[in-house]
């Protein structure tokens, strides 16, 4: 976004969060019950990112696991850490 906002891309840096997934397979066995987070909540919280350009989260980092609701009620604390 540094470089290519001005041309309109919005990018967010977005960590899906601590799935058991196949990526995780090489994990070490006693390391697996780390993994305790959603594939559904991190599919719902991508499609609520690219359902309308949210101008306000562009260049930051979010976490597939926030409740999104709780994201919103944060908008403007957000944009004014961000100003």
């Amino acid at each position: 976004m540094a470089e290519y906002s001005e041309q309109g891309v919005l990018a967010y840096a977005v960590h899906l969060g601590a799935i058991a997934m196949d990526l995780a397979a090489g994990m070490p066995q006693e390391m697996m019950h780390i993994l305790i987070d959603m594939l559904e909540i991190a599919l719902h919280t991508i499609v609520w990112l690219v359902g309308e350009r949210r101008e306000w989260l562009g260049g930051q980092y979010v976490s597939c696991q926030w409740d999104v609701d709780e994201l919103l009620a944060k908008r403007q604390e957000i944009v004014d850490g961000i100003n």
